[in-house]
């Protein structure tokens, strides 16, 4: 059976992020990728939008779809194999039971910071909730990657992390200067 990294996404930039990073190692570890995206539908449709809760459900699996394939656009760019799933439910939990139901699954990266989280000085929902509860559960490493705009010393590292990486495995790199840089 071969070893899957799964990377949790929602369309974020910490989340589009946490891709390029879950390619990265995927690269380096001989590893496929999972992109799993969640959808919590009781989060926007509690009853409040009485009328409207189709299109507002139509609405998130259409970003769903489009986060999914961005995803993939990423993975194809560092020329990695990549598995789309989407979830309903609470993003947390549904990761859990993901990596709990699929044993192939070696590593979750999640950025940290999510949608609609403003201060990127703390971890987002998804990534707190995972790293101190639900995430005691999960049966392999977590890794939360940081979002580039939380330092600029966080968005240099993933930066030649990533560089670094693709060089020694023989990928094209932005330039010789990215390396010298690195």
């Amino acid at each position: 059976m071969a070893r899957k990294v799964l990377v949790g996404i929602d369309g974020s930039e910490s989340a589009t992020e946490a891709v390029d990073y879950a390619c990265c190692l995927a690269l380096q570890l001989e590893m496929d990728v999972i992109a799993l995206r969640v959808i919590d539908k009781g989060k926007y449709l509690p009853g409040f939008w009485h009328g409207i809760e189709k299109t507002i459900e139509k609405e998130l699996e259409t970003h769903a779809v489009q986060t999914l394939r961005d995803a993939r656009k990423q993975a194809q760019a560092y020329n990695v194999a990549i598995e789309l799933e989407i979830r309903y439910g609470d993003s947390a939990d549904e990761i859990c039971r993901f990596v709990q139901g699929h044993p192939e699954v070696s590593l979750v990266v999640l950025g940290a910071g999510g949608r609609g989280h403003k201060d990127k000085r703390v971890l987002g929902y998804t990534s707190e909730h995972l790293a101190f509860q639900v995430g005691k559960r999960l049966p392999c490493p977590l890794v939360l990657t940081p979002y580039r705009g939380m330092s600029p010393e966080a968005g240099e590292r993933h930066d030649k992390w990533c560089v670094i990486r693709s060089q020694q495995l023989g990928q094209s790199t932005n330039s010789e200067e990215d390396i010298r840089q690195a």
